[in-house]
């Protein structure tokens, strides 16, 4: 039994992917030719919301000279509609039940997403999931940080870990420390046969 686990959040625990990904559309429709210019801007850039907007309005201005306001214009729009929506997502199937067994086993729960930090807080405590998590842990600070925090700070061994995600990074966070990793949901990274 694993004394830690660590959940990723959207597409993990709650159903949101798609809200994320949508959300970068709904901010810049109107704008002429938005929808193929922000598919592009997301076909290269594998990063912060702010990496995609500032990637967006450099090609839309045809400038590097973008000014931060202009970025964090369409990032507060952004979490505006997103953070909304996902405080109201429905929950992956199982997700609340699995949560409630592991802490009923004494499982300490951790929750590691690259949402900022401040936006994840505000939606756990909108959910009413506090409760479950011994800590939040989302952006700037990367999944691997996260881990080997916890692995610094808990005094427990790498066997005694594990991480439950959706996403390549969820892999590579638990393949760069060596803990076991759970794939759920759409498991990019994961292969059919790994898939949990």
């Amino acid at each position: 039994m694993y004394k830690i686990i660590v959940f990723d959040f959207d597409g993990t625990l709650v159903d949101s992917n798609s809200i994320k990904s949508d959300g970068f559309y709904r901010v810049v429709e109107g704008d002429i030719g938005s929808v193929e210019l922000m598919t592009s801007v997301l076909k290269v850039v594998n990063g912060t919301r702010w990496d995609v907007f500032h990637t967006y309005l450099t090609k839309r201005q045809s400038s590097t000279a973008v000014k931060s306001r202009e970025v964090e214009i369409l990032v507060t729009k952004y979490n505006m509609i997103v953070d909304n929506a996902i405080v109201s997502a429905p929950e992956m199937p199982g997700a609340i039940q699995l949560l409630d067994r592991l802490l009923l086993s004494g499982c300490k729960l951790i929750l590691s997403s690259a949402t900022p930090h401040v936006n994840l807080t505000s939606i756990i405590e909108r959910r009413g999931w506090k409760h479950y998590f011994e800590s939040i842990h989302g952006a700037p600070v990367s999944k691997i940080n996260t881990l080997e925090r916890i692995l610094a700070t808990s005094l427990v061994s790498v066997s005694d870990l594990a991480v439950v995600g959706d996403g390549s990074d969820d892999r590579e966070s638990a393949d760069a420390i060596g803990c076991h990793f759970f794939p759920v949901g759409e498991a990019r990274g994961s292969s059919d046969l790994e898939r949990i």
